[in-house]
């Protein structure tokens, strides 16, 4: 991918950091399960103190959803950025555009991303990125969606470009493309009392014949992280309908070439070089699920659609 200007810098300094610094790690991990993966984040050990209790609020529903995990699959330790580069406001942290890079040597596997950059050796990766703080989280976010995709994805679990709304004890999965209002209908769910677990991209994991949906850290600001507004614990999918904003409320059935199609096109990677036909495959056997009510929701901007869908039978 092309480079926008600063990554030369920021390769160069990371990489003649003082990597004696991968052996400094406080005693207080953070331990979580995220899309089906137990992830341990761990802190060098000379990073203020705020920075750990920052991290432990932020994350506690998956840590308290999940209690206490006894091994981790993926191992985290956040590491503050040699000199300027520490500092959020420093121009790389702020390109409108991410860059990536990613290449392999004796040393482990090299990845530089807009928010962070890391080396990954064995099971451990290793972390260099701006300390979040209480009003910036998004390289957290970003990190912790990064890093445990690749493993979720062997799970049959994988990131979805959705609005997930719980309805009764089930999941109701709303997906379409950017711009088509996920994040509009996720708040005015939360008015209606409804609770979110995503407003723009959430985690499905395909579970035999079943589908569950299963949050990401990710969600928008005006989405509360408490438990009456943000749904952690996984849900059981009982409703996925394509989105489309027209001026006028409609429902209809989707052939299932189209259906597969759709949901494929939400499949994402924040990585390059991910597998595209293992994302066919599963987009495929979703479609196939015979329990789950599927389908085309048309509406126009504004429109509270929920009694509407229940009429109809559709959730």
């Amino acid at each position: 991918m092309e480079s926008l200007g600063f990554e030369p810098d920021l390769e160069s300094r990371i990489r003649t950091a003082d990597l004696s610094a991968l052996t400094r790690v406080s005693s207080r991990p953070i331990t979580m399960r995220i899309a089906n993966v137990n992830v341990r984040l761990e802190f060098d050990e000379t990073l203020p103190p705020e920075v750990e209790s920052i991290c432990r609020s932020y994350l506690a529903p998956f840590a308290a959803t999940h209690g206490r995990l006894d091994w981790a699959e993926l191992r985290l330790v956040l590491h503050a950025p040699p000199g300027d580069l520490a500092s959020e406001k420093h121009p790389i942290w702020n390109e409108p555009l991410p860059f990536y890079k990613k290449h392999s040597e004796s040393t482990g596997v090299w990845k530089f991303h807009r928010d962070f950059t890391s080396l990954e050796t064995n099971s451990v990766m290793h972390v260099w990125m701006p300390a979040p703080n209480e009003m910036n989280y998004d390289g957290l976010d970003n990190l912790l969606v990064l890093s445990v995709q690749d493993l979720a994805f062997t799970k049959q679990t994988f990131l979805f470009h959705s609005t997930i709304v719980e309805h009764k004890g089930k999941a109701v999965v709303l997906f379409g493309p950017s711009g088509i209002g996920k994040t509009t209908v996720a708040c005015l769910s939360r008015d209606a009392g409804l609770r979110v677990m995503s407003s723009d991209q959430g985690f499905l994991h395909l579970d035999g014949r079943k589908l569950f949906a299963m949050a990401s850290p990710v969600t928008n600001p005006d989405i509360p992280r408490d438990s009456k507004s943000w749904v952690t614990e996984p849900i059981e999918v009982k409703t996925m309908l394509s989105m489309r904003r027209t001026g006028q409320f409609e429902t209809k059935e989707l052939s299932r070439d189209e259906l597969a199609k759709r949901i494929f096109a939400e499949i994402f990677s924040r990585e390059p070089d991910w597998n595209f036909g293992e994302a066919l495959r599963l987009a495929s056997e979703i479609t196939d699920l015979p329990h789950i009510k599927k389908g085309q929701l048309s509406y126009p901007k504004g429109f509270d659609f929920w009694a509407s869908l229940e009429e109809r039978g559709l959730i």
